[in-house]
């Protein structure tokens, strides 16, 4: 059986649109998988930019200056490196569900998170809170 998607007016398979889940497991959604897909990424980057510049912006803020802009690489990092702890403590994932519960919240602990590219942030985790380009350019010698 066709369907019209509300979205691209394409009409379509039923089998192209999927069910609303275990709550609404008999209706059909009114746009196709492929229309779903395209609104949840812009919906996704909308609150990732929003979360940004309430953040600092959309730049790495790292001491090391690489400033980086492009949004797809950048993410939040915790300056004293409890994230982990932190979202355990609140019982919600990482990533977008993060920065919904900062936006429900209104934008909690600005002075804890910093926005930084994923370079930066995991080279802090993994080099005692000191982002490895910012180390060698403390010590250039030891590159």
């Amino acid at each position: 059986m066709l369907k019209t998607c509300s979205r691209c007016n394409e009409p379509k398979d039923e089998s192209e649109f999927g069910t609303r889940g275990k709550k609404r497991p008999n209706e059909v959604f009114p746009y196709c998988k492929e229309c779903r897909a395209i609104v949840s990424c812009m919906r996704r980057r909308e609150i990732k930019h929003e979360t940004f510049m309430q953040y600092g912006g959309c730049k790495c803020s790292c001491i090391c200056g690489c400033n980086e802009t492009e949004e797809d690489f950048l993410g939040l990092d915790h300056i004293n490196d409890d994230g982990g702890k932190q979202r355990k403590e609140l019982k919600i994932p990482g990533g977008i569900n993060y920065y919904r519960w900062l936006k429900k919240h209104n934008w909690p602990d600005k002075d804890k998170l910093i926005v930084a590219c994923h370079n930066c942030n995991l080279g802090r985790a993994m080099n005692s809170g000191l982002c490895p380009r910012a180390f060698h350019k403390i010590h250039p010698q030891s590159k």
